[in-house]
C-alpha cells in the first residue's frame, strides 16, 4: 500500500513536470556536445563545473541523440529520484511511513512550482547529497564505518559535479571526527575522494589542462568574479523573501526559538540544549549550508537542494506529532505559498514551451544552418550557446559563453582572438546589444572579440530582426 501511495505522489509530481514549462538550460546541451565533438572541458572551451554532469550527459546523447526530450527524460529521473529518496530519509529519521508519504506530498505539490522544472548542477546534486546525509545518519546510529564509506562516495561524487558540494564533505568528515570516529573509518572517509580524483587530475595533466580546471572552477570563482557588476545577484524580490520566511518559519520556530524560551523561562540555558538530539543538529546544519551555497546568485533553482532539507527538518519537528496535525501543519504552508507560488505558475508557465528551445530557437538554427556548411566553423556572439545544438554547427577552439565574468578576466579575450588567428570561424551570428546596463545579460559586447569581428568580417545581411550575420574576409 505505502508503495502504491509512494507510486501515486511520484506520478503526480511527473505529471506537473510534464505540464509546466520546461527550462532547457544551453549549457545542459552544448557542453556534452562540445565534449562529444572533441573539445577538452577545460583546455579547449570554459566549463567553470566540474566535468562528472557533463560526462554523464555527453554519454546519455551519445546513446539517445541531442533532443529536448532526452534532456527532460533525465532531468525527471533525477527529480523523480530526488523524492524516493526524500522519503526513505524522512521514514529512518521519523520512523513512521505516513509522515515521510506526507512529507514527499508536501515535496511534490512546492518542488515543481520553485523553478523546479530542469535539469542544472543545483538539481543534479540533489541525489548524491540526500543519500550522502542519509548514510551519514546511519553512521551516527550505528557507528558502522562502512557507512561513512557510502557518505563519502556520494558527497565526492556530488563534488564533481558541482564544487560548492564539497562544503557538506568537509563540515561531515569534521562532525563525525568530533564523535568519535575511529581510525579505520577516517581511512574510509578519505579512500573515495582519493580514488575519484587521482584519475581525473592524472587526465587533467595528461590534457595540460590543470592551471584551467584550477582557475575556472575554484580562483575564479572565489577570486575574481565578484569583482564583475551583475555577477552577484542577491537582491531578492518581496514575494521570494515572503515565500521563505514562509518555507523556515516552523524550522526556526519549533527547533530555535521556542526552545530558547523554554530554556530562559526556566533558567536551564547552562544544562539545557537548544537542539533536541544530533540529528536534528546535523539537518539544520546541512540546512544551513544549503542556503549558504544559493550565494552569489539567487534563484529558487539554486534553492533546490535546500528545499529538500527544509522537508526533512519540518519532517523531524513533526514525527511525534498526531497525523491530524502534521496534515495540518504542511498543508498551512502550502496553503500560504499558493497566492504567491501555485497560482502565478499555473497561470504563466501551464504547458508553455521549453524555455531556450522553442519554434523561434529552432528557425534561427536552422537557418544558420542553411547559411553555414557543416564543416565551417562558427560563433554566436550574443545567442545561446543551445543553437550550436540545435544547428548542428560547431565553434572554433577556444569557445566561452557571452559572460562578462567569463571574458573580462585577462588574458582570456586575447587567448581566444589568438587561437582563432589558426582557425577562425567562417560566420559569426552576432545579436545585436538590448540597452541597459553594459554588464547585463543581452547587452555585454567583449571589446577585444568585436574588434576582431569588424576588422576581419564583412557584414553580409540581418538573419532575423536583431541578429546579423557577418562572413570571413577572403585573402
Amino acid at each position: 500500500m505505502i508503495i502504491l501511495i509512494l507510486f501515486g505522489l511520484l506520478s503526480f509530481q511527473l505529471f506537473l513536470l510534464a505540464n509546466l514549462q520546461f527550462t532547457a538550460w544551453p549549457e545542459m546541451l552544448s557542453y556534452p556536445y562540445l565534449r562529444n565533438e572533441g573539445f577538452l572541458l577545460y583546455k579547449d572551451m570554459i566549463h567553470p563545473y566540474p566535468p562528472l554532469l557533463t560526462m554523464f550527459l555527453s554519454f546519455v546523447y551519445k546513446l539517445f541523440g541531442y533532443d529536448v526530450v532526452v534532456l527532460k527524460t533525465v532531468a525527471w529521473t533525477i527529480i523523480l529520484f530526488s523524492s524516493s529518496i526524500l522519503y526513505y530519509v524522512a521514514n529512518y529519521i521519523t520512523g513512521k511511513k505516513i509522515i515521510a508519504l506526507i512529507s514527499v506530498g508536501f515535496y511534490v505539490l512546492i518542488q515543481p512550482f520553485l523553478e523546479g522544472n530542469m535539469l542544472w548542477f543545483d538539481m543534479a546534486i540533489v541525489p548524491p547529497v540526500l543519500l550522502g546525509t542519509y548514510f551519514a545518519l546511519r553512521w551516527i546510529q550505528e557507528k558502522n564505518d562502512n557507512f561513512l564509506l557510502l557518505t563519502s562516495f556520494f558527497l565526492s561524487a556530488a563534488a564533481l559535479i558541482k564544487q560548492t558540494t564539497a562544503l557538506f564533505l568537509i563540515i561531515l568528515g569534521m562532525y563525525v571526527i568530533f564523535r568519535g570516529v575511529t581510525r579505520g573509518g577516517l581511512v574510509k572517509l578519505a579512500f573515495p575522494p582519493l580514488i575519484l580524483l587521482t584519475p581525473f587530475v592524472i587526465r587533467l595533466v595528461q590534457e595540460q589542462a590543470l592551471q584551467d580546471f584550477i582557475n575556472w572552477t575554484i580562483l575564479y570563482p572565489l577570486g575574481e568574479w565578484g569583482k564583475f557588476s551583475g555577477y552577484v545577484q542577491m537582491s531578492l524580490s518581496g514575494k521570494q523573501v515572503l515565500v521563505i520566511i514562509i518555507l523556515l518559519t516552523p524550522i526556526l520556530l519549533y527547533n530555535i526559538i521556542l526552545p530558547a524560551i523554554a530554556a530562559l523561562r526556566r533558567l536551564q540555558a547552562g544544562r539545557r540544549k537548544i537542539f533536541s538530539d544530533t540529528t536534528t543538529s546535523l539537518l539544520l546544519t546541512l540546512l544551513l549550508v544549503s542556503l549558504v551555497m544559493v550565494y552569489p546568485r539567487f534563484s529558487f533553482f539554486h534553492l533546490q537542494l535546500a528545499l529538500a532539507f527544509i522537508v526533512l527538518n519540518l519532517a523531524l519537528i513533526v514525527k511525534s506529532w498526531d497525523i491530524k496535525k502534521v496534515i495540518m501543519l504542511f498543508s498551512g504552508v502550502v496553503l500560504l505559498l499558493t497566492p504567491f507560488v501555485h497560482k502565478p505558475v499555473l497561470a504563466i508557465d501551464w504547458q508553455k514551451d521549453t524555455r531556450f528551445y522553442e519554434t523561434k530557437d529552432i528557425d534561427l538554427a536552422n537557418k544558420i544552418a542553411n547559411i553555414a556548411d557543416h564543416k565551417d566553423k562558427v560563433f554566436f556572439l550574443g545567442l545561446h550557446s543551445g543553437l550550436y545544438v540545435i544547428a548542428d554547427r560547431l565553434p572554433s577552439k577556444r569557445w566561452t559563453d557571452n559572460f562578462s565574468w567569463y571574458l573580462e578576466i585577462p588574458g582570456v579575450q586575447e587567448e581566444i582572438v589568438s587561437r582563432w588567428e589558426q582557425n577562425p570561424p567562417v560566420y559569426v551570428f552576432w545579436r545585436q546589444p538590448s540597452v541597459g546596463n553594459s554588464f547585463d545579460l543581452g547587452v555585454y559586447q567583449p571589446k577585444k572579440i568585436v574588434e576582431y569581428v569588424q576588422n576581419h568580417y564583412n557584414f553580409e545581411s540581418e538573419l532575423v530582426p536583431g541578429v546579423q550575420t557577418w562572413k570571413l574576409k577572403k585573402d
